[in-house]
């Protein structure tokens, strides 16, 4: 399995993005127990229909037959033990169960007596498959009306193109693809692309039929899923100088995601919109709709689906080797009881810490809401209260969270660092003298992992840093095309790489994204050129579709008022029975096999 993406320490030159090459046409020997391929030029006479019906049984387990034993004062008797090898496993998603997009494409009565789509101009069908197994392959059936040329399609899946192809058959064909997909639902459109129909003489009219589309999990051929090289366990993660080394003292770099929108709320990361609204306000207008008992149900309910193992071994399946976890403080503190830490709150990081360490994926604790918040913003949950910068005695609970949380993971080594405050605006000895105090704190219980300072002015500036704070630190900006407007990020590059440069330490990415691809692209490649950057962290890797993401989730029609009504409510006003179903569906939502990938993130991250 390809290794933990590292640098070479004998030369600053990065590793330029591998192209991602299409995916090779294969034709299997089975795709499943219901459909048999025909030869290798996909164009064999007539397939036999019955084995196109739909499933009305389970396909049996396989089964051992063991003839009775024998007693015998001869030679001892030979059993025979006959194992059948194990099947293909094919999910189906039939015609009818498609969504259908274009001026002439229907649902078809096929002579056979089953309904297939027709295409009659060019058009899409869209199919959102729930696939119960890892897949190795994909297989469209498909037929075509000959026409001066076979009809041709395109394949997309998850929003990357897998093939363009031709139904060079009128009989019904099966074409199968290379195509390893983790469990999970996925969105596979075949759309129509050269319609043709003479205007005169008509002599031919050339249309494309769709029966199902079929995802097939060979046992013989197992998906590997962990795609990152094993966590070493001779030390943890540290740096030297500009670079940054695991715990095998090999160059390492952290490419990764944000788990944004989990353990802090943020209403726009929920919602369709740009609600700037954070999790106490929602909490608060939840609870004044259903009650504490069941809004403290829903925020429990939301730290424990949202991010889960299954999410962890995606991101090792992407080639995602480090998340950052931005958390609120609130939930291993109340203000109400300052300094006594919540133990349902350790739970929630306890198990990502085991999830984070199965899959071999790094994790970086974030505080993205100090105590009395360290702006006056949603992204740090301010509730207008208090201020950070304001209360000398909310900077010291902040500094006491810190070594609090130092103590209890100072022995684990898939903790890759502590990004010890998330964008903060303030005065820059306030600034220094916090980074400073929280540093000898954490140091007093934990001498083992990189300590990671975010610059001032929302991650950008370091001027305030006369020199390094510890001889295990690391720097972090955030960068987002907006930020600045009129500003490009190579007008800004010079001066982080100087930061790095003057302090003697790397730079990472802890924040960008929430642009286009072009753009995610454009940066990743900006990073991977300076040779003291040593990784990224993308926001974020799961939200409702809008930027480029990871996994998109999908909101029911009782989901999506619930949340806009918790962010904004001066919007309609759910129900009882239209919030509890909110609830439901949401939780539903965000668990990761309900939602849909996109694969061109996917492809973009793995470069480099």
């Amino acid at each position: 399995m390809p290794a933990t993406r590292t640098r070479s320490a004998a030369t600053t030159s990065r590793r330029r993005r591998r192209v991602i090459p299409a995916l090779a046409l294969a034709c299997l020997a089975l795709v499943a127990a219901a459909c048999q391929p025909d030869d290798a030029q996909f164009d064999a006479p007539q397939v036999d229909w019955s084995k196109f019906a739909r499933p009305t049984t389970t396909v049996p387990s396989p089964t051992t037959t063991v003839p009775p034993t024998t007693t015998s004062t001869s030679a001892p008797t030979t059993t025979t033990t006959t194992v059948p090898a194990p099947q293909p496993i094919t999910t189906t998603a039939w015609a009818p169960d498609a969504t259908l997009n274009g001026w002439n494409i229907n649902r078809y009565a096929d002579p056979s007596g089953r309904t297939a789509i027709r295409y009659d101009w060019v058009g899409k069908a869209s199919f959102k498959v729930k696939v119960p197994n890892d897949t190795d392959a994909l297989s469209v059936v498909v037929k075509g009306d000959q026409c001066d040329g076979a009809p041709a399609f395109t394949l997309t899946v998850d929003g990357l193109a897998i093939a363009n192809d031709s139904a060079a058959s009128s009989d019904w064909s099966v074409k199968t693809y290379g195509r390893s997909l983790l469990a999970g639902t996925h969105t596979v459109d075949v759309e129509y692309t050269n319609d043709h129909q003479p205007l005169f003489p008509q002599t031919c009219n050339r249309n494309l039929y769709l029966d199902s589309v079929r995802f097939t999990a060979n046992p013989s051929s197992a998906l590997q899923v962990v795609t990152n090289s094993a966590i070493p366990t001779t030390g943890y993660v540290h740096t030297s100088g500009t670079q940054l080394l695991d715990g095998a003292n090999r160059p390492l770099e952290l490419r990764g995601v944000n788990l944004g929108g989990w353990l802090l709320w943020e209403g726009w990361m929920w919602g369709q919109g740009f609600d700037y609204v954070g999790q106490t306000e929602m909490m608060k207008n939840l609870t004044s709709l259903v009650g504490p008992e069941q809004a403290n149900q829903f925020q429990r309910d939301v730290f424990d689906n949202y991010i889960t193992g299954d999410d962890f071994r995606a991101m090792a399946h992407y080639g995602i080797n480090v998340a950052r976890v931005p958390f609120n403080y609130r939930m291993l503190e109340d203000d109400s009881n300052p300094g006594v830490y919540k133990q349902a709150g350790w739970d929630v990081l306890d198990r990502i810490v085991a999830e984070a360490r199965a899959n071999n994926v790094y994790l970086v604790f974030d505080m993205h809401a100090a105590p009395c918040s360290q702006s006056l913003s949603f992204i740090s949950d301010w509730n207008g209260s208090g201020y950070l910068w304001l209360s000398q005695g909310c900077q010291d609970r902040a500094t006491n969270l810190w070594k609090a949380i130092a103590a209890r993971y100072a022995s684990e080594q898939i903790v890759a660092g502590y990004d010890l405050l998330n964008e903060t605006v303030t005065g820059e000895q306030q600034l220094l003298t916090w980074y400073q105090r929280t540093t000898a704190a954490i140091r007093q219980v934990d001498r083992n992992h990189t300590i990671i300072y975010e610059g001032n002015n929302l991650a950008r500036e370091f001027d305030f840093l006369p020199t390094g704070l510890d001889s295990n630190m690391m720097l972090s900006l955030h960068d987002y095309p907006w930020m600045i407007m009129g500003e490009d990020l190579s007008v800004r590059m010079p001066r982080y790489i100087a930061a790095s440069t003057r302090l003697n330490a790397p730079m990472w990415v802890g924040e960008f994204g929430q642009s286009s691809y072009a753009d995610v692209e454009r940066y990743i490649d900006t990073f991977d050129q300076s040779p003291t950057f040593v990784g990224f962290a993308q926001w974020s890797w799961k939200q409702v579709p809008g930027a480029a993401t990871y996994q998109n989730i999908q909101q029911t029609p009782a989901s999506k008022k619930l949340v806009e009504w918790m962010t904004i409510p001066s919007r309609p006003k759910p129900t009882p029975t239209e919030a509890q179903q909110g609830m439901a569906d949401w939780i539903d939502a965000v668990r990761f096999a309900n939602t849909v990938p996109d694969a061109t993130s996917q492809v973009i991250v793995k470069g480099g």
